[in-house]
């Protein structure tokens, strides 16, 4: 049952939905669907292919570009590609697993790289921090207890981030 004043939108019919993420103003929302990327309305429109190749999409913090996971196919590396909502200039940004988060004003992506258990209840995690303007890349290296999952956190102000 729908409490009053909620919406209940049936995005698909079919395929399998992991990944969902709403646009900073709250209108639309970008979410996968058997490795592809749609993008839906609250209007309740028919939901728009994004990209027919991906994963794990996620809204960059002003609403500019989604970062999403594609698959190479071959040797099962993936990268991480962003595009515009309205489709346009879809480029790969840097290889990695997922994007993990955004910094606060969209500048810079996380991307995890790498993942290497240490045998002592540590684990050493690579993360990709890219310039979304440059395309510049810098390489960060945590060790982090192997429960902290793959939580990334921004400070505040733009700069350094922390884990």
């Amino acid at each position: 049952m729908i409490s009053p004043g909620r919406i209940a939108l049936n995005l698909t019919t079919s395929g399998e939905e992991d990944i969902a993420d709403w646009s900073p103003d709250g209108a639309k929302i970008v979410f996968d669907n058997s490795e592809r990327i749609f993008l839906a309305s609250l209007s309740g429109s028919t939901p728009e292919l994004l990209v027919a190749n991906g994963d794990s999409p996620m809204w960059s913090p002003e609403g500019g570009w989604i970062a999403f996971s594609r698959s190479s196919g071959s040797g099962g590396t993936s990268a991480i590609w962003l595009v515009h909502p309205d489709g346009a200039d879809a480029h790969r940004v840097a290889d990695g697993f997922s994007a993990v988060g955004w910094s606060r004003d969209g500048s810079h992506l996380a991307i995890l790289q790498a993942q290497t258990p240490s045998g002592t209840g540590t684990v050493f995690r690579t993360y990709a921090i890219v310039d979304v303007g440059t395309g510049n890349v810098r390489t960060l290296d945590i060790e982090a207890a192997d429960t902290a999952g793959l939580l990334f956190r921004w400070p505040a102000q733009a700069g350094v981030a922390a884990h």
